[in-house]
């Protein structure tokens, strides 16, 4: 019996002593009870196939699980900074279409700009020609009264001196006048 005893004691230590350890996630272990592969998850493994720290996918759990228990208020602040952001990048499509729409019709005003200087300085010449040819015009019409009221003062004046020459020159001539003759004044 004390056999017995000490190997229980033996296995009682023995699981008292174990250390924890940590297979890798990169190739498969073969794990075995004593001959032949186990059922179970105890058996035993070669130490070299043994690490003395977790995987990388226990690595990885624990941080999930370690930033599902932060509470979810720093996402909250990224969504609503990222709508925000989302609203702010709308708007300044908005913005950027009216200035594009205004930049066409500036350019079409200053095509127009251009066309219309052009006609303006061609309309101002032409005003000007009409202008200069009106006053001349005007010129030759006083002129043209001025020789009218003389002609007619001239007239005027060729009509008096006849009338005069006439009354002076008709009393001196004496007109015989035939009482039978029927032809004659």
């Amino acid at each position: 019996m004390r056999g017995y005893l000490f190997i229980t004691l033996l296995l009682l230590i023995g699981q008292t002593l174990a250390e924890r350890s940590w297979v890798t996630d990169e190739f498969k272990i073969t794990m075995r009870n004593d001959e032949s592969p186990p059922n179970s998850r105890e058996g035993f493994v070669l130490n070299r196939r043994l690490l003395d720290h977790p995987v990388a996918r226990e690595k990885l759990e624990a941080e999930i699980a370690a930033l599902k228990t932060i509470p979810d208020k720093p996402q909250r602040k990224l969504t609503e900074r990222h709508n925000r952001l989302i609203q702010e990048y709308e708007s300044l499509q908005a913005e950027k279409k009216r200035i594009e729409l205004e930049l066409a019709a500036l350019k079409r005003t200053s095509t127009n700009t251009v066309r219309i200087t052009n006609e303006r300085n061609e309309l101002r010449k032409y005003v000007t020609e009409l202008t200069r040819r009106n006053e001349e015009l005007k010129q030759e019409k006083r002129e043209l009264e001025n020789n009218n009221t003389q002609r007619w003062f001239m007239i005027g004046g060729g009509v008096t001196i006849a009338g005069i020459l006439i009354g002076l020159i008709l009393p001196h001539l004496r007109l015989h006048r035939n009482k039978d003759s029927w032809g004659s004044f």
